[in-house]
């Protein structure tokens, strides 16, 4: 790490947002939590009332904005993050979306 930001460390390591109230706007979550409210359908809720996304909706965004995964790798991933929920919900649709950036293309 470099030493310059080792000196000025104050003990606080940053997190990404845990709840959608901790989203900043002009941030990376920000910018998916537009794209989320963008391809949501409002009358899709989860039993628990939260909007949610299905996997077909969810991969034909995800296909518009590029990635060079497979579908299958893509599903894989969104099935391991909902697991056994109805669908995903914002703060899934965000993780789920790091998860794909951070092997795209790797």
């Amino acid at each position: 790490m470099d030493k310059e930001a080792l000196k000025n460390f104050n003990g606080t390591i940053p997190r990404a947002p845990q709840i959608e109230e901790e989203i900043e706007e002009d941030s990376f979550e920000g910018y998916l939590r537009q794209h989320f409210r963008d391809i949501v359908n409002p009358r899709t809720m989860s039993s628990d009332g939260k909007k949610i996304i299905d996997f077909p909706t969810f991969y034909s965004w995800r296909k518009e904005i590029g990635t060079v995964l497979t579908i299958e790798e893509i599903e894989g991933i969104y099935n391991t993050i909902v697991e056994n929920k109805e669908g995903c919900d914002l703060m899934d649709f965000i993780l789920i979306n790091k998860i794909i950036d951070e092997n795209d293309g790797a």
